[in-house]
């Protein structure tokens, strides 16, 4: 049991944003990919993808890593077995999950809606100059929605000038091995549960949440903070249109497969590390801020691509102040943020030695504020400026 429920008052609803959204998005989390088999379609003409677990009269469940959610019949139009492996896309079928594609209706509506950067646009991307390599920084969004591209054409073009690509993980390489070990380290064995590592006022919000979007609670029970509130983030995020597929990352590890040398400045075996040695009230701390994301999500995202979108950098650091001020929380963000950006400056810095040609994309929220990647290279003597 822990006493964050003491501390937390406003705290929740201040510092959901961030931790829940800016770090998933823009710092840290990754969504992993499908292994699983089997396509719904709906009677609204949507898609969902996952594998059945359970067939009756009036309901099928599916099975989305380890988490058992249901589909109605009256809303299934036609159940396509052993399909293609693809991202996942699901969610209860009372939320309209969209399939990853642009929806004209919906999509307009959105800040989302992305036209190329006007000329002479700053954006999330910048240029590092040294006597023996040549290097640009791009801010990453590790989820979003197709229509984010194109990207500038200043980005595209540093892309296809360079001959390594350099990222936080190299996702592409997960597989049904990666997916089991990412499972395994988020999982209490018995007689461990997560009643018994989080406040009883947490446990309580987290039943009443996952009631609401018709998961089973004995079996999230299971499950540690920090890997329940990614899962609870990412089905969110899902059912709102974001898809892991076409995050940045995902969109410049896909071009460089088989063209150019890739490099991992941490890599998926560090980050599961990293997430499984948070203390229970670091963890608590991320999982009560992710249930306070949860109604206001879509809001918060339309928010922060805006943000990004647009190169606002004073923007992105306020928001990470107000967040990162608050006691409770320091620990969480040297950790999850502070410390990894000097440890993949001082990779970069290796790099710019050396010499070549390098593009790095690396979450956005590792490159702002006064420990954040840019003015640690700027500490080290190098020439950074925001294109």
């Amino acid at each position: 049991m822990t006493d964050f429920s003491k501390k937390e008052g406003k705290l929740k609803i201040k510092i959901g944003v961030l931790v829940g959204v800016a770090l998933f998005i823009f710092g840290f989390f990754y969504f992993s990919k499908s292994v699983f088999a089997d396509d719904i379609v709906l009677k609204s003409g949507r898609i969902v993808k996952g594998s059945i677990t359970e067939q009756t009269d009036e309901y099928v469940k599916i099975d989305f890593q380890g988490v058992n959610l249901t589909y109605w019949k009256d809303d299934i139009k036609e159940i396509r077995p052993d399909a293609a492996n693809l991202p996942v896309s699901m969610t209860p079928s009372r939320f309209h999950l969209p399939v990853f594609e642009p929806s004209p209706v919906t999509e307009s509506k959105s800040l989302l809606s992305v036209q190329n950067p006007s000329k002479g646009k700053k954006s999330f991307f910048w240029k590092v100059a040294s006597a023996n390599a040549d290097m640009y920084v791009l801010g990453s969004i590790h989820m979003a929605k197709a229509n984010l591209y194109p990207l500038d054409k200043k980005i595209e073009d540093a892309f296809a000038s360079s001959d390594i690509l350099a990222v936080e993980a190299n996702i592409n390489q997960m597989d049904f091995l990666s997916n089991l070990s990412f499972m395994e380290s988020g999982i209490y064995l018995p007689p461990e549960t997560l009643d018994r590592h989080i406040s009883k006022k947490t446990y309580r919000l987290v039943k009443k949440k996952v009631a609401r979007i018709g998961m089973d609670m004995n079996q999230l029970n299971m499950y540690k903070p920090w890997f329940l509130a990614m899962q609870l983030l990412g089905l969110e995020l899902i059912s709102l249109g974001f898809d892991p597929g076409q995050g940045i990352d995902m969109h410049f590890l896909k071009r460089a497969q088989g063209n150019m040398r890739i490099i991992e400045l941490e890599g998926l075996a560090y980050q599961m590390d990293l997430l499984d040695g948070l203390t229970d009230n670091e963890q608590e701390g991320f999982l009560v801020s992710t249930l306070a994301d949860l109604d206001i999500l879509e809001t918060k995202m339309d928010q922060l691509f805006s943000i990004w979108k647009s190169g606002d950098v004073a923007g992105l650091e306020a928001m990470i102040q107000e967040a990162s001020s608050y006691p409770q929380m320091a620990s969480f963000y040297r950790k999850v943020l502070y410390k990894r950006n000097r440890l993949m400056v001082k990779k970069l810095d290796g790099f710019l030695r050396r010499g070549g040609d390098y593009f790095i994309v690396v979450g956005t929220a590792h490159l702002v504020g006064s420990e954040g990647m840019i003015q640690l290279l700027r500490k080290k003597g190098y020439s950074v400026s925001q294109l």
